[in-house]
C-alpha cells in the first residue's frame, strides 16, 4: 500500500485565511456603516423624493469610526439617533418645511392627533433602533477588528472626502448653519445640522430675517402701503375676504387645473363679479403662505409679528375695516392664537370659539378639525349680518391638509374609490375632491343672497406636499394658483 503525502504550505494557508479575514471584516464594515444605513434613502429615492438628503450620512461613518473605542450598544443606539434624525429631516422636507421650521415645529407635536404620533413615533423608534442594533451585529466583535487600525482611518477619510467634496460646490449642509434643500448633496448630516440650527435660534441668531416676496394681494399691499388705497375707488366700498386654500396647488395638466376652477368660471358668478386667474411663487409651508398673503414677506414659524412693517389686517383698520381671522383647528398650533392679534385681527375663530355650536361639523383628515365649508357658511352669515360695516375677513382652510384620508365623505361622494384615471390614484382623487369642495363652498359664500359688495381672494398656501415622487412630480413645485374676485359695481350698493 502506497500512503499519498500532501505538502501543506502553513505560510500560505495562514496567508489566505489572513486575507480571507480582512476582506470579510472590510465588507461586514462597509455594509454595517455604509451601505445598509443608508439603504432606505437609496431605495426610497426611487419612489420618494429623498435624494436632496445626500448619497451618504457622514454621521454612520463617524458611528463606524466610534465603533472600534466604545461599546457596540451605545453605537447603535447612537446610529439609531442618527437614522431617526435623518427619517425626520426627510419627511419634513416633504412638507416644504426648512431646517428652521423643522427646528421651532417640535414642540406643536403634541397638537396633532395623539393616536398618529404616539404609534408613529413608537413605530419609528422601535425600527431604527432594532436595524442599528442589527447593524452593529453583523461586524465582527470589536477584540478581533480594534488591531486593523486602518478601518477607522478609512471611513474618517471618506467622510472628509464627501464633505470636501460639497464645500468645493458649494452644496454642503454640514459646515453652514442654513442648510438649503437646493441641489443634490453628495454627504448629508441631519443631527449634526439640526443641532446647530437649535443651538443657533436658542441664542436667537439663526432666524431667518423676513424677505420681500410677491403675493396675490401684493396690488392691495402696495395701494395700502403708497397711500393710494381708497375706499371709494372705482368699486366702491366693498368688504375683502383673503382665503388661504391648504395643499392647493397647481396641476400640470391644464385640463385638470381647469377643472378645479370650474366652481369659479360659472355664469351667475361672471355676472356679479370679475373673475381672473393668476399664479403666484411660494416658499415654504403654510405659515410662510399666511406671512407671503397677509404681509408680502417670507417668514416662517417663530417669526415675530411685532418686528414686522404693518400687514394687511392693521393697514386695513386704519380705513375702517373690522378685522377677523378663521382656522378650524386649534389656535396653538403654530400659536397662532398668539400672533394673529399681533398682526391686529380684532376678532379670532379657532376649533376652540366652534365647539359646541350644532352647525359646525367636524371633518376628519390628517388634522381633524371645523369642516371648511361649515366655516364658509359663518363668514357669510358674518358678512350679511352686518352689511353696513366694513370688514376684512381672513381664513386658512384645513380639510385638504395632507396626507388625505381616502374614507372622507367628499371623497367618496366623488367616486375616488370606484374608479381612477390612468394618471392618478385614491389619494390624488381624494386631493382634487378637497379642494373641489371647498372651491365649490367659496363659489356659493361669493352667490349668497344678501351679500354686501365682497371682494374674494382665494389663493393656495403650497403645493400638496405627497410623499411619492410620481404624485408631486403632477404639480408645480414652484408657483400656486390664486382666483381674483372682484365685486362689479353697477350691481353691488356700496356700503356706506
Amino acid at each position: 500500500m502506497v500512503t499519498r503525502v500532501t505538502d501543506h504550505n502553513p505560510a500560505s494557508i495562514s496567508f489566505a485565511q489572513q486575507l480571507t479575514s480582512e476582506i470579510s471584516t472590510l465588507v461586514r464594515v462597509a455594509l454595517a456603516f455604509v451601505v445598509l444605513p443608508n439603504l432606505p434613502f437609496w431605495i426610497g429615492a426611487h419612489f420618494y423624493d429623498t435624494a436632496l438628503r445626500g448619497y451618504l450620512n457622514i454621521e454612520y461613518l463617524l458611528w463606524g469610526v466610534a465603533f472600534f473605542f466604545i461599546p457596540r450598544v451605545l453605537v447603535g443606539v447612537g446610529m439609531s439617533l442618527s437614522l431617526l434624525f435623518d427619517f425626520i429631516r426627510s419627511s419634513a422636507r416633504s412638507y416644504y418645511f426648512t431646517q428652521q421650521d423643522l427646528i421651532s415645529a417640535y414642540r406643536y407635536l403634541t397638537l396633532l392627533p395623539s393616536r398618529r404620533v404616539v404609534l408613529d413615533g413608537l413605530g419609528l423608534i422601535v425600527i431604527s433602533t432594532l436595524w442599528c442594533l442589527f447593524l452593529v451585529r453583523i461586524v465582527a466583535p470589536r477584540n478581533t477588528v480594534r488591531s486593523r487600525c486602518s478601518l477607522p482611518v478609512i471611513l474618517l477619510v471618506i467622510a472628509l472626502l464627501g464633505v470636501s467634496a460639497d464645500v468645493t460646490r458649494g452644496r454642503n449642509g454640514v459646515l453652514r448653519v442654513r442648510d438649503s434643500w437646493s441641489g443634490k448633496k453628495l454627504c448629508s448630516a441631519s443631527s449634526i445640522t439640526m443641532g446647530r440650527l437649535l443651538i443657533w435660534n436658542t441664542l436667537r441668531h439663526g432666524r431667518t430675517l423676513p424677505s420681500a416676496v410677491d403675493s396675490s394681494t401684493a396690488d392691495l399691499l402696495l395701494s395700502l402701503r403708497s397711500g393710494t388705497f381708497s375706499n371709494t375707488g372705482s368699486n366702491g366700498r366693498h368688504n375683502i375676504v383673503v382665503i388661504l386654500v391648504e395643499s392647493y396647488g397647481i396641476l400640470l395638466k391644464g385640463d385638470e387645473a381647469q377643472h378645479l376652477l370650474a366652481p369659479f368660471k360659472s355664469r351667475e358668478l361672471a355676472q356679479k363679479y370679475d373673475v381672473s386667474v393668476g399664479e403666484v411663487a411660494f416658499h415654504g409651508a403654510t405659515v410662510s403662505g399666511e406671512y407671503r398673503e397677509l404681509c408680502g414677506i417670507f417668514a416662517s414659524i417663530g417669526t415675530d409679528p411685532r418686528a414686522l412693517a404693518p400687514c394687511l389686517p392693521s393697514l386695513l383698520k386704519q380705513h375702517g375695516y373690522e378685522t377677523a381671522a378663521f382656522h378650524g383647528y386649534t389656535g396653538a398650533m403654530f400659536d397662532r392664537v398668539h400672533w394673529y392679534p399681533e398682526l391686529q385681527f380684532d376678532h379670532t375663530y379657532f376649533e376652540e370659539q366652534f365647539t359646541g355650536d350644532f352647525r359646525f361639523h367636524r371633518c376628519g383628515g390628517a388634522l381633524p378639525g371645523v369642516c371648511d365649508s361649515d366655516i364658509a357658511q359663518a363668514i357669510g352669515d358674518r358678512l350679511i349680518a352686518s352689511p353696513m360695516r366694513l370688514q376684512f375677513l381672513y381664513w386658512v382652510t384645513l380639510n385638504s391638509h395632507l396626507p388625505v384620508d381616502p374614507s372622507v365623505e367628499v371623497a367618496t361622494r366623488y367616486g375616488c374609490r370606484d374608479s381612477f384615471s390612468s394618471n392618478t390614484d385614491e389619494d390624488v382623487c381624494t386631493w382634487k375632491s378637497l379642494i373641489e369642495n371647498v372651491n365649490e363652498a367659496i363659489a356659493r359664500l361669493a352667490l349668497r343672497p344678501g351679500l354686501p359688495s365682497t371682494e374674494f381672494i382665494i389663493v393656495g398656501d403650497h403645493a400638496p406636499p405627497f410623499l411619492l415622487e410620481s404624485h408631486r412630480s403632477l404639480f408645480s413645485q414652484s408657483n400656486v394658483p390664486f382666483i381674483h374676485l372682484t365685486p362689479r359695481k353697477q350691481l353691488h350698493t356700496s356700503l356706506r
